[in-house]
């Protein structure tokens, strides 16, 4: 059975909410890398001296490194997602409207 207009409005709201919740969790591993992860990083090259405090801090900076890159990706992932629920939106309603234009005699 094809969908109706409705159901298609409401597919694509739903593919674009996910989009958005997607965005938010990139945005708050942004400032959770950038904000507190960095401080932590600053107070402890403050305090701590010598290689082994050098070889922490290290890996602390790829661990920010690895998160920023995630919520990149989740940025990216949610870009697509859009794209595709625009894309297949068009499609279903470009189809729907043939249908109803069909004439059967």
């Amino acid at each position: 059975m094809a969908k109706s207009a409705s159901e298609i409005s409401l597919d694509y709201d739903r593919a674009v909410g996910q989009a958005d919740s997607l965005n938010e969790s990139a945005k708050a591993l942004r400032n959770m890398a950038n904000g507190r992860l960095q401080e932590c990083i600053s107070g402890i090259s403050a305090s701590w001296t010598g290689s082994n405090s050098a070889a922490y801090v290290k890996k602390c900076g790829r661990l920010q490194s690895d998160i920023l890159s995630t919520a990149a990706q989740l940025e990216r992932t949610a870009a697509a997602i859009r794209s595709i629920a625009r894309n297949t939106y068009n499609a279903e309603m470009r189809a729907l409207r043939l249908a109803q234009q069909r004439n059967y005699s």
